[in-house]
């Protein structure tokens, strides 16, 4: 092994170089040195699995299953709807109705007592 700050050959068990007394355990490389590390072994990727294919009757069962499920939404919201605005109408006509109350006269203020 080599000194890294004066490049001196020492044996690989000292602690601190016998030329500059470089603390050779806790600075084995100088600063700014470059290195290189070695590549770590790479382990093979597994291919991702493949998923089955569909047959045409799969497809087909998925696909009425989806159209099924939209018509009984598209059906419940249709309901809601309906129920919806027949409230608002019936609603709208009572309080016409409670507005019409007490309204099937008219006073005339032209007559004077005497």
């Amino acid at each position: 092994m080599e000194c890294m700050k004066c490049g001196k050959e020492t044996s690989g068990t000292q602690v601190f170089c016998p030329e500059c007394l470089e603390d050779m355990a806790n600075h084995p490389v100088k600063a700014g040195t470059t290195i290189q590390l070695p590549r770590r072994p790479t382990t093979p990727e597994k291919p991702a699995p493949r998923s089955r294919e569909r047959t045409m009757s799969e497809t087909v069962s998925s696909l009425r299953t989806l159209i099924r499920w939209l018509t009984v939404t598209i059906a419940i919201l249709s309901v809601l709807l309906c129920a919806t605005a027949g409230f608002l109408i019936h609603t709208l006509e009572k309080q016409a109705e409670a507005d019409m109350i007490g309204r099937n006269y008219t006073t005339d203020t032209s007559i004077s007592e005497p």
